[in-house]
């Protein structure tokens, strides 16, 4: 595997643009988040990371890069939390527990 250093964007505006972009992803995350915290919204979690799934799909058809082990990995971990906590939500298994 080849190690490559890293390499800064080549202007200010590519900088600032990436930094609205990983602002604005957080900003969405914690809207989300908040909102499935107030609703019940079983269905929706699943929905919601159903895009991992997508994106990997979307990945090796258009862009011809197979994902390695890893990343595999970590999407399967996360595809099946995102599961578990749906089908948690949708039967409400818990019974009132907090975790």
């Amino acid at each position: 595997m080849m190690k490559q250093s890293l390499v800064a964007p080549p202007c200010n505006w590519v900088r600032i643009g990436l930094l609205l972009s990983g602002f604005g992803a957080t900003a969405a995350n914690l809207l989300i988040v908040r909102g499935l915290s107030l609703e019940n919204s079983g269905p929706a979690t699943l929905m919601r990371n159903g895009d991992i799934a997508f994106a990997y799909i979307c990945q090796v058809i258009f862009f011809k890069i197979t994902p390695d082990w890893i990343s595999l990995l970590g999407a399967t971990l996360i595809v099946a939390t995102a599961l578990l906590q749906g089908i948690d939500k949708l039967f409400d298994i818990s019974h009132g527990i907090a975790f």
